[in-house]
């Protein structure tokens, strides 16, 4: 596995090792949710399905981060090692493209990484009557 830069979120936990974390959460609940008795469970079910649709989107802006990091890495390993001016300046290229598209994942994976309020699926009633007060 190859090893990917660490980037440091707000609560100064590595963003990668929490990311890492959610990914084998999500395989483990796939595979949770294939079993007979887990099946048979429709509440159970339920949840994990759940879980895993939330987790599902966190893993797939991984995967997309951890693909342009591996694309960073073979730029950078292009740039160092070609003499030829066109193809590094084209590796340049696409490393100022990587660093836009870094930021832009970094960003989108904080925000899905943000603790979900529990009363975010809930529906409100919102009262909105007039009064007259004097």
């Amino acid at each position: 596995m190859p090893q990917y830069p660490r980037t440091v979120d707000a609560n100064n936990i590595l963003m990668t090792d929490k990311l890492e974390a959610i990914k084998a959460r999500a395989q483990e609940v796939e595979e949770l949710l294939t079993q007979p008795q887990v099946l048979a469970d429709m509440k159970q079910y339920r949840d994990l399905s759940k879980e895993y649709k939330e987790l599902s989107k966190i893993t797939a802006v991984y995967a997309t981060y951890r693909q342009m990091l591996d694309n960073t890495q073979s730029a950078q390993a292009m740039l160092s090692t070609e003499k030829d001016p066109a193809i590094k300046l084209m590796a340049k290229e696409e490393l100022d493209a990587l660093g836009k598209q870094q930021q832009q994942l970094e960003e989108q994976l904080k925000t899905l990484l943000i603790p979900k309020d529990p009363n975010d699926s809930k529906n409100v009633v919102l009262d909105q009557s007039w009064h007259r007060g004097r």
